[in-house]
């Protein structure tokens, strides 16, 4: 069976090419995989720190518009459902074992890279559309207080701020994390084309 070709013993046998050694690919996915589980947990360790403080100023301050405690609530659920849906990644990633004599690997490595997808797309989306909702909402107040000048600059720089989060950092980051990706299973694909040709 295909799934049970023992990936080490048969590179061994292959000759040295433009085919890239089997070793220093798996070190590069296992780095992948690594990298990964950092930013993740350094990702909820941040938006779960942001809930606290919302919910804190939530609880110290009396606010006067109902819009304010909507946005707030709705910049919470923001991040909880991102929280909630990207860590189903963290889980796949716990739950890969590298295994270098088997085929196993590669199917992981498309297993997560489906997964980044739908979390780099869908996902982000709306979480984006729900967070600058709420953000939205939760500054009226503040703004009102604030004149129409600055309350026309606070909007400005906040809408400039997510604008050049969602068409700057968030493409130029996807399109990092998925050339990283992309180039692990490319090579093993590589590998395991050549071997099932000989």
């Amino acid at each position: 069976m295909k799934d049970q070709i023992d990936f080490k013993s048969l590179w061994q046998q292959q000759e040295v090419g433009s085919v890239p050694a089997l070793e220093e690919i798996l070190g590069k996915a296992k780095q992948l995989n690594r990298k990964t589980k950092i930013k993740f947990f350094g990702m909820n360790f941040m938006m779960i720190a942001t809930i606290g403080v919302i919910i804190y100023i939530l609880m110290s301050n009396n606010f006067e518009m109902i819009t304010t405690k909507i946005g707030a609530v709705m910049v919470i659920m923001a991040i909880v459902s991102f929280i909630a849906v990207s860590n189903s990644l963290l889980l796949i990633l716990f739950k890969t074992i590298p295994d270098e004599t088997n085929q196993a690997y590669l199917q992981r490595m498309i297993e997560i890279k489906k997964k980044q997808e739908f979390i780099q797309g869908i996902l982000m989306t709306g979480y984006f559309i729900l967070l600058s909702t709420g953000i939205a909402l939760y500054m009226i107040e503040f703004v009102l207080k604030m004149g129409t000048a600055m309350g026309i600059f606070a909007y400005s720089i906040t809408i400039a701020w997510i604008l050049f989060s969602w068409f700057y950092i968030r493409p130029k980051t996807v399109k990092k994390q998925q050339a990283e990706i992309d180039l692990i299973i490319r090579k093993l694909q590589e590998i395991s084309t050549q071997i099932e040709g000989n």
